[in-house]
């Protein structure tokens, strides 16, 4: 049997995560009812199994396959409820792969061009956004490609380097840098992990290695509610070794606090195979995360004792920023220029048709992972975009 990833898991940000009420990141230029139909849609589009477990920091999702507990999830929610009775142990909601290149074919409007680098980002002198320079990789050759629409989803950093990049008379920091926030505020998940062999557990068909319990705002185990504030969620996995006994994984991921300090800026001489300043990251862990930490690392031993695992592995320090793979900020998203890059549709307040949608978007991170929200915002900015184009102003009910 293959050994379950930590991937493919995904939730929605309540609205604690988006308007956080301890004044430590600005709030959300959204409320959650407006992004609740584009989550839906991605989540249709998912055909996503889990379970809707009524719960405000963790709202529910749609379902299209409902899961129910196996034998061994039920006995790890036994175990976790008898000694937390306040603690929510929830089946993890999950998506298989799917091709999207392939649906995007099948409309006949979709052309891949292969050996594009993209450098720069052009804009007209009305601040309407032109096209894409990029690099053919092969013949070196410098080209344009025309449109009046055009979409970071690079990745937080890429995206955010391709608007450092764009660089002219008009703007000499780069697209969206007169707020002075772009390329600040870089946050990634405070990840610990922890392993370790437990009785025996149930089999499970391979087609399921994605399944896990999601025990969110397990900081809060000892209380008898979730209270409001950031904490942190834990993914747990369990499955035979073939010998009657089982390995465990529990992954905790904790939110970063969005810092100024923690940055990325254009290299001043390391370039790219293609002459192009690579980025220069500078972004550490704070007070806070690694107070976050020690936190953890006592809820992960208590979890492994609460349902029998004897460990083998405990971090004891989170892994560096990057490690969780869940990068986010640099370019956010606000309700004012002087403060924020984008809109609070994703677009460039600098540059008109020009939309950022991946997690370079993000004001605060919240401690779930950052994929569905990403894809409802990136949803919700299309719809933008074809109403702004086509001259509509009133957004989709």
């Amino acid at each position: 049997m293959a050994v379950p990833a930590h991937g493919r898991q995904y939730y929605r940000m309540g609205a604690d995560d988006l308007s956080p009420c301890d004044g430590l990141s600005p709030a959300w230029p959204l409320r959650p009812e407006e992004l609740a139909p584009w989550y839906a849609m991605v989540e249709r589009r998912l055909g996503l199994a889990g379970a809707c477990d009524n719960l405000a920091c963790l709202p529910n999702s749609e379902i299209s396959h409902v899961l129910r507990p196996t034998v061994t999830e039920e006995r790890l929610k036994q175990a976790i409820a008898q000694r937390w009775p306040g603690a929510h142990a929830v089946l993890g909601r999950y998506g298989r792969p799917f091709n999207l290149l392939t649906d995007a074919a099948r409309t006949g409007r979709l052309l891949i061009r292969e050996g594009a680098i993209a450098r720069e980002i052009e804009v007209d002198g009305s601040g309407q956004v032109r096209g894409v320079i990029c690099i053919d990789h092969r013949s070196r050759e410098e080209f344009c490609v025309r449109s009046q629409l055009v979409f970071l989803c690079a990745s937080a950093l890429e995206s955010t380097r391709l608007l450092l990049l764009s660089r002219s008379p008009r703007h000499a920091g780069g697209l969206g840098a007169a707020s002075g926030v772009l390329g600040r505020y870089l946050m990634d998940h405070v990840m610990l992990i922890a392993e370790g062999e437990g009785p025996r557990a149930s089999q499970r068909l391979p087609t399921e290695d994605q399944r896990c319990l999601y025990l969110p705002r397990f900081d809060a185990r000892e209380t008898a509610t979730l209270s409001a504030g950031r904490g942190f969620g834990v993914q747990v996995y369990q499955w035979p070794t073939g010998d009657n006994r089982s390995h465990l994984s529990a992954t905790s991921f904790a939110e970063m606090l969005p810092r100024p300090e923690n940055r990325v800026t254009l290299h001043p001489s390391r370039r790219d195979a293609w002459g192009i300043p690579v980025l220069r990251i500078d972004c550490a862990f704070g007070a806070w995360e690694r107070g976050r930490a020690q936190e953890q690392v006592v809820a992960l031993r208590e979890l492994a004792e609460a349902v029998g695992v004897t460990l083998t592995r405990l971090d004891k320090t989170p892994a560096p920023p990057g490690s969780a793979m869940h990068e986010c900020g640099t370019a956010r998203m606000g309700s004012d220029p002087s403060n924020s890059v984008l809109d609070p549709y994703n677009q460039c307040w600098e540059a008109r048709g020009l939309y950022v949608t991946d997690g370079a978007c993000f004001p605060s991170q919240g401690a779930q992972n950052p994929t569905l929200t990403i894809m409802a915002l990136t949803a919700r900015a299309c719809e933008h975009a074809l109403r702004m184009v086509s001259g509509q102003t009133e957004p989709r009910e």
